[in-house]
This record gives C-alpha cells, structure tokens and sequence, in this order.
C-alpha cells in the first residue's frame, strides 16, 4: 500500500511495526504455558519491545489521530469513521492497562500460574484488537486521509507528529 502524503506514510510504517510486534506477542505468549523465570532474558527483552511500542506506536499514535486527525475528519463529513476508530481506542488502552499491569508483575519475578494466564490473556487480546484497529486505519482512515490533505496541512501534520 502506497500514500502520497508524508503523514500517512509514517502512520503506515508505525502500522507495520505493529504488525511485526504482535505477531511476536501471539508466538512468545502461546509458546509458553508457564510463568518463565524472572531471569529470563528473552522475556524481559520482549517485555521491554512491547513497554517501547506502547509508548511511540500505540500512546504517541493514537494521542496525534485524535487531537489532529479527527477534526479534520469531522470538518470533511468522516465524523463517523473518526467516532469509530476514537471508540476502538478506548477499548485497546483498557487491555493496555491489563498488559502493562501484567509486564510489571512479571519485571518484579512475582508470577504465579494465574497471573501468568491473566498477562497471556491480555496480551493477546491487546494484539488482535490492535491488528485489526491498525489494519482498519491503513484500509480506511489513511486512504481518505490521503485525498484529503492539502500539501501544506501534510507538512505541518508531519512536522507535528515528528516533534511530539
């Protein structure tokens, strides 16, 4: 998938990191029936991939499409796509919170079998809910976005997301 303006190429690119991720999420987390060991180096360092994406990817993201994104879209008469993709947020930072709960238990070396179900759970709830917002966006969002932006509104748009 190909877009003209700067904006949409880079929400693009963040999507494809995404997918990346979570496909690594949904391998690392139905691999592994047990807690793994609070040593254990590849979990930390997959702990620490999603704590990053959730920061730059998903939090930084989703904050831009909706202070910038989503009133050039209610101006345009896309309010109902913008409402739409506001409400999957809501529900994807709520999983976040579970998610982000369970990494910092995990961190501390504290799993029991529960806990490590509750992560596991969340985690892959967290990753189908964002393939499939992130795959929304690109085939929707992005494509009106594209049409929509004038050059000048692409800079300043890009400009924005860059220094924020």
């Amino acid at each position: 998938m190909t877009f003209d303006t700067h904006i949409c190429r880079r929400l693009h690119e963040e999507h494809a990191a995404v997918f990346e991720l979570c496909r690594r999420m949904e391998q690392a987390f139905s691999r592994q029936a047990l807690p793994p060991a609070a040593d254990e180096v590849t979990w930390h360092s997959l702990f620490t991939k999603i704590e990053q994406a959730m920061e730059h990817e998903v939090w930084k993201h989703f904050n831009f499409e909706e202070r910038a994104l989503w009133p050039l879209l209610d101006a345009s008469g896309d309010g109902e796509l913008a409402q739409l993709l506001d409400e999957e947020h809501e529900v994807i930072r709520e999983v976040a919170e579970e998610l982000t709960s369970g990494i910092t238990l995990g961190r501390s070396g504290e799993f029991d079998p529960a806990a490590w179900r509750k992560l596991k759970t969340a985690a892959l709830e967290f990753s189908e809910r964002l393939v499939s917002h992130a795959q929304k966006e690109d085939l929707s969002l992005l494509p009106v976005l594209d049409k929509l932006l004038t050059p000048e509104q692409d800079n300043e748009l890009f400009g924005a997301y860059a220094m924020a």
